[in-house]
């Protein structure tokens, strides 16, 4: 009955379709369902682009270096290069040593260039060898660069080793240090070791009521090659509240990884006898591997310096080291200075102290003397050795000028004296050599480190209009027990040297004492000095200067076989 039912509404509906026609013509449409094929980008290596590059260029990989891979890319295809990145990767794995594996790039357009660099980054444990790196460029569809290997040599780590090789006491206006009174402590830092000392800190700490007049206590000295120093000099004073006889001066050290710098304490006391004079460093460049020389203050004969084995109560020494001219004299400049004039005269006063056995109370030692200071001394060394009785042995040593007046006369200068003044101010050596014999003492020896040319170790005070021969004309100038070696000839100049800091004459003198420990004889000392003092120079520079010895009749047959140490 339901079946029934559906067919007569079917067929009631039917009329009505067949009554609405449609008229009209549809028009022809056309549809494009697919996109352009992609164009795949080609890309290459430039040619001679990729290299190793680092920070100090020699092209090696340092422990605790970060350094780059790079090269240049070209798109030599025919579409943009999309989703590009830079594989790189260690053939073989190397210790304490890491590669950017994957940089990301950006878009390279058709026939576009771009330069890729890779960071590498080395520790300290890098080993030495050679590193393989392979480096590629990939692309999503399989276009990428070619793989391409390049080999750079590993270096292990080289420790540096910071710390203070050497220091000295200094003081222009004083022999002793002395509260309220200014000094210098002058200090040599040195990296001495081969490796390279980074963010090199120095810093140094005062006890309470010393204090720093140098704007230096805390110094960035930055890169230390090994081998390489630093010279400092701090200006320092200490009150009257400062109540302990002993001044702590600690230098701190660091460097970039805390472990490679040694601090030092360095103790002075109260009354220490103190160098006269600041001591020029030179040669701080760096240098490579096991050649490093540690840097000092003093000379090889400043150190290890023999003891004599008994004392000798009646030896007496009157030393005089004359550098500063131009602080007392107007209108000289510093080129007058005697350089290391003061050193010499701290140096022979250690050797008489502990090689001739001379007691400390009976050496005088005078830094930049004045006329006054001099005669002051001389008069009362002769007044010792008239009451000593024939008993006296006398040392008297000077280093400084030495300068001629019109008449050809000798004089030893005075630091407050001008050349053209000496006749009246100036030590004229007849009046010394006088002096020293008047009252017949045992043995009188004389050392002069300086010459009577006019000239002085780095410039002339005077033109002399003639040589000036040392050894007198007239033998009653010596009279007496007296010996003198003078460092050169009357028409010579006396020279000093940098690296022994002191005058070349002086530090012969001194090593050949140091060498036999005081026993040698004066004859061998005047043949060693005759030959070492002229070699060295012509060997180094070129230049003459003949160390002279004069002798006064007295002793003409017994000179020779006198010793330092008997």
């Amino acid at each position: 009955m339901k079946n029934i039912f559906l067919l007569f509404m079917v067929l009631a509906c039917l009329p009505l379709f067949g009554q609405n026609q449609i008229k009209g013509r549809s028009s022809v449409q056309s549809f494009n369902i697919s996109k352009d094929p992609p164009k795949p980008p080609i890309l290459n290596m430039v040619s001679g682009t990729l290299r190793y590059t680092d920070s100090n260029g020699n092209r090696v990989i340092d422990a605790n270096e970060k350094c780059y891979l790079e090269y240049e890319i070209e798109n030599q295809g025919f579409g943009d290069g999309l989703g590009l990145v830079a594989v790189t990767s260690l053939k073989s794995a190397v210790k304490d040593l890491n590669v950017e594996e994957r940089v990301a790039l950006p878009t390279l357009g058709i026939r576009q260039k771009q330069k890729v660099r890779i960071p590498i980054s080395a520790g300290m444990y890098l080993a030495e060898g050679l590193a393989t790196f392979v480096v590629s460029v990939s692309e999503p569809n399989g276009f990428g660069m070619d793989a391409t290997e390049i080999q750079v040599s590993t270096r292990a780590f080289v420790s540096p080793l910071v710390k203070v090789t050497d220091y000295t006491i200094t003081s222009e206006n004083s022999t002793t240090l002395m509260r309220k009174k200014p000094f210098d402590l002058q200090v040599i830092v040195q990296n001495t070791h081969p490796g390279v000392a980074e963010n090199v800190q120095i810093k140094l700490d005062l006890p309470e009521n010393v204090m720093l007049m140098s704007d230096n206590q805390q110094l960035n000295v930055g890169t230390m090659e090994g081998g390489q120093s630093k010279n400092i000099t701090y200006n320092l004073i200490v009150n009257d509240r400062y109540y302990s006889e002993e001044i702590p001066f600690k230098l701190s050290l660091t460097e970039r990884h805390g472990r490679f710098a040694e601090s030092r304490t360095i103790t002075a006391r109260i009354n220490q006898k103190m160098s006269g004079s600041k001591i020029v460093v030179e040669g701080d460049e760096p240098i490579a591997g096991p050649a490093i020389t540690i840097a000092t203050l003093t000379s090889d004969v400043d150190r290890d310096i023999p003891l004599a084995a008994k004392q000798y109560p009646n030896r007496y020494a009157l030393i005089i080291g004359n550098e500063d001219y131009a602080t007392f004299q107007k209108g000289l400049r510093k080129e007058s200075n005697v350089d290391f004039a003061a050193a010499d005269a701290r140096s022979f006063e250690e050797y008489a102290r502990k090689t001739l056995g001379i007691e400390q109370s009976k050496i005088t030692t005078l830094i930049n003397a004045q006329n006054w200071q001099i005669e002051q001394e001389l008069n009362r060394l002769k007044d010792i050795i008239r009451l000593r009785e024939g008993q006296a042995e006398v040392f008297f040593f000077f280093s400084g000028h030495g300068v001629p007046d019109d008449k050809g006369n000798a004089y030893l200068l005075p630091v407050n004296v001008l050349a053209q003044e000496v006749y009246e101010a100036g030590i004229g050596l007849d009046r010394l050599y006088r002096t020293l014999a008047e009252h017949n003492p045992r043995r009188v020896t004389v050392f002069l480190d300086a010459c009577f040319s006019g000239a002085g170790r780095n410039q002339g005070l005077l033109a002399a209009k003639a040589a000036i021969r040392i050894k007198p004309t007239n033998e009653k100038l010596l009279q007496g027990n007296l010996v003198v070696f003078t460092s050169s000839t009357g028409e010579q100049k006396s020279q000093f040297d940098s690296e022994k800091k002191h005058g070349v004459f002086t530090y012969y003198l001194l090593k050949k004492l140091k060498d036999t420990k005081g026993t040698v004889t004066y004859q061998e000392l005047s043949d060693y000095l005759s030959r070492e003092v002229p070699l060295f120079l012509h060997e180094k520079r070129k230049e003459t200067q003949h160390p002279q010895v004069m002798v006064s009749p007295a002793v003409q047959q017994q000179w020779e076989k006198w010793r330092f140490m008997e």
